[in-house]
């Protein structure tokens, strides 16, 4: 018998700062890096990029005024962790193009309670 070993797990997530939703299937929303299909318009998407051992995602979409303009949990309903926003606001109006800046706390499956939770901040422009 040897001694017990406990490795932990390697949790990941990233988003992208640029998204076009123009219907052409490719980058239309803003989403966690992940292989969403077979698609000829879009890059196959690096593997490595890819949310790992996730459990929840909660994000603040806010335009540049601080005004928030979107928000998402993936513990409402069925929703995964990807976010999948289309570029409209909570009341499904289409955003003008520009710079949007969010907010997302990550609940990740991780032993080192450290690696338990996550908050990114970051920007993403939507581009018409």
């Amino acid at each position: 018998m040897s001694d017990a070993v406990c490795n932990d797990n390697c949790p990941y997530y990233e988003l992208p700062n640029v998204f076009t939703p123009n219907g052409d299937g490719c980058n239309d929303l803003f989403s966690a890096y992940h292989d969403s299909g077979s698609n000829q318009n879009c890059p196959i998407v690096n593997v490595s990029r890819c949310p790992r051992f996730v459990d929840a995602v909660r994000i603040k979409i806010m335009n540049r005024w601080g005004k928030e303009v979107y928000t998402f949990n993936s513990q409402d309903g069925a929703k995964s962790v990807y976010i999948e926003w289309d570029g409209r606001d909570n009341g499904g109006s289409q955003l003008d193009a520009g710079n949007y800046y969010y907010v997302a706390d990550i609940a990740f499956d991780a032993v080192d309670p450290k690696k338990k939770t996550a908050r990114i901040k970051g920007w993403v422009q939507l581009i018409r």
